[in-house]
């Protein structure tokens, strides 16, 4: 299933009213234009001042063009009323997606303020030498509320790359840095039957330069994948996979979250626990899932998500990424 080229791809237009022409307002045909008053019920009279049919039919000849796209209107709102009762099915699933991405759009604006605002106060401060270089030398410094957007610097003051935005928390006890991007929200996949036919670009907070810096000093870094799938599958029976993932210098990475690179496989399938190389790889209709850690970090972040064998009837998936995690 394809969704939606992101880069994110994430846009929402507002809906706009328009105003319907009263009487006497100007319609302009051709070059040329007359108000509806012009034309009464009461005398007949045409525009120019003719009556009769034959000044009738000289009027219609005149503003063929304006009638004909009148009638070619009238019979396609005919056809969308039609449509309309035909597919309201449809209407009511493409109504659901649009109220999921206002409400994607909305996070994404909130989260966008935020990080708008702390990088604002960075530049109004004069003292960039300060500033902290990782989430653990945040914590020693003021301590921290994982709801909070922080500005580090991974690779030291004015040298490298630009300070930049993270969040922090707390895992077993160690201090961690993670990085968000534009795909969290679970995403639906359907209609897209071709071999990594859908796409999405990934988007992160940060530029690729930042995000590398971060991974580059961490000793570890991961992102957690899923595909919930109904008869789609991630590698089918050909060396060629209907999914896969993009690595952060633009690689068509070869295995699935929790397996090894190379291995073509998704967890379940490098650790035998499964009858193929995935739980998708049963393709019924069962929902299943294949999920897990991405950890090598020479081939992190994600930045393209791909997927595919879900154009025929009751084929779709669903699929999600995580965050960059990052430990110092």
């Amino acid at each position: 299933m394809r969704a939606a080229r992101v880069s994110n791809r994430n846009t929402h237009e507002q809906s706009r009213h328009g105003q319907g022409k009263t009487q006497g307002q100007k319609i302009h045909t051709a070059g040329q234009g007359f108000t509806m008053n012009e034309l009464t019920e009461t005398d007949h009279t045409y525009p120019g001042g003719a009556r009769g049919l034959g000044a009738l039919c000289s009027f219609i000849r005149s503003h063929y063009s304006c009638i004909a796209a009148t009638i070619i209107v009238l019979l396609s709102v005919g056809v969308t009323v039609g449509l309309t009762f035909i597919n309201k099915k449809e209407i009511s699933e493409l109504s659901t997606i649009v109220d999921v991405l206002k409400r994607d759009l909305n996070k994404e604006q909130s989260k966008t303020a935020i990080l708008e605002q702390r990088l604002h106060q960075m530049s109004e401060s004069p003292d960039t030498k300060n500033i902290p270089s990782s989430c653990p030398e945040v914590a020693e410094k003021n301590g921290f509320n994982n709801q909070t957007f922080y500005v580090i610097d991974p690779d030291g003051p004015e040298r490298g790359v630009l300070p930049m935005v993270v969040q922090c928390d707390v895992q077993e006890g160690t201090v961690i840095t993670l990085i968000g991007h534009n795909s969290e929200a679970r995403a639906h996949v359907k209609g897209f039957d071709g071999r990594g036919a859908y796409f999405k670009d990934v988007t992160y907070w940060n530029i690729m330069e930042q995000v590398r810096a971060v991974v580059d000093k961490s000793t570890l870094c991961k992102q957690h994948i899923k595909y919930e799938c109904h008869r789609s599958v991630i590698f089918g029976s050909t060396d060629t996979p209907y999914a896969w993932w993009v690595t952060w210098d633009g690689r068509k990475a070869d295995y699935w979250g929790g397996a090894s690179p190379g291995s073509g496989k998704c967890a379940c399938g490098q650790a035998g626990t499964c009858p193929g190389r995935c739980n998708c790889a049963v393709n019924n209709s069962t929902w299943r899932e294949d999920s897990g850690f991405l950890s090598h970090k020479d081939d992190l972040p994600v930045t393209q998500l791909r997927f595919g064998d879900t154009g025929d009837s009751g084929e779709e998936g669903y699929y999600t990424l995580g965050k960059l995690i990052c430990y110092p």
